[in-house]
């Protein structure tokens, strides 16, 4: 893996979110980020679980976030071997490399 210094590989279940209500995603989501120490990203690309005919995924990148394939080339290999057909196993591959979930599951806004 080769991300700028202060990033980390990460990633957020959008499904999972706090804040999942108000998205429009119209499939479960997957966000694949190198995060900041700093707080925001280098780049982020997302990952889409859909059935058509048979579970698959799609991965959705704009092109800002390009370099994710070389500064990870081992992520979109194992994607390439293992052909994942399901966010779980996208989420599997990204906890072998070490990727952090950072899916916030509680508001921080709510009342306590």
């Amino acid at each position: 893996m080769h991300l700028e210094t202060d990033c980390r590989l990460a990633f957020i279940i959008k499904s999972e979110a706090w804040y999942r209500d108000v998205l429009i995603d119209e499939h479960p989501t997957l966000s694949v980020m190198a995060s900041s120490s700093g707080g925001g990203v280098d780049w982020e690309f997302s990952i889409e679980e859909q059935h058509l005919g048979c579970w698959t995924t799609r991965v959705l990148i704009f092109a800002d976030a390009y370099k994710a394939f070389t500064q990870m080339p081992e992520f979109f290999e194992t994607m390439a071997k293992a052909k994942p057909s399901t966010l779980r196993e996208v989420i599997a591959i990204l906890d072998e490399l070490g990727a952090v979930d950072e899916t916030a599951r509680i508001n921080p806004n709510a009342p306590r």
